[in-house]
């Protein structure tokens, strides 16, 4: 059974980071030495065809995916998907990457600390 996620999640990111299909295709083969067709992404996109894990990995590295399994769809189902815009993703990796800001930011949106 194929996840229709994973071609939207591939999707997504490949125009969150303004890629056309002729650039993933050119970078791949340049990069990895992979040499697939526009119409073989297309397929991977639309959920007609899912990508080899080695593929999905390289395709994840170059859109800078955060976290594949939960992008993908593989989560709790109680918790709904986020589709982010590039500015929220930068929000949240710039808050992740400044440890000392964290606090300032969770008393701004009065987030309660869940350590326990």
């Amino acid at each position: 059974m194929k996840n229709q996620n994973i071609g939207r999640m591939l999707r997504y990111y490949r125009k969150a980071n303004e890629f056309s299909v002729k650039y993933v295709v050119e970078a791949l083969a340049n990069n990895y030495d992979v040499k697939i067709s526009p119409k073989t992404l297309y397929s991977w996109e639309n959920s007609q065809n899912i990508p080899s894990a080695d593929h999905m990995l390289m395709l994840c590295q170059m859109y800078q995916v955060p976290d594949i399994m939960r992008s993908a769809g593989f989560e709790d189902a109680t918790e709904p998907p986020l589709d982010l815009t590039p500015e929220e993703r930068e929000v949240i990796l710039r808050y992740r990457a400044e440890k000392y800001y964290q606090d300032a930011v969770k008393k701004l949106l009065d987030i309660k600390d869940t350590k326990a």
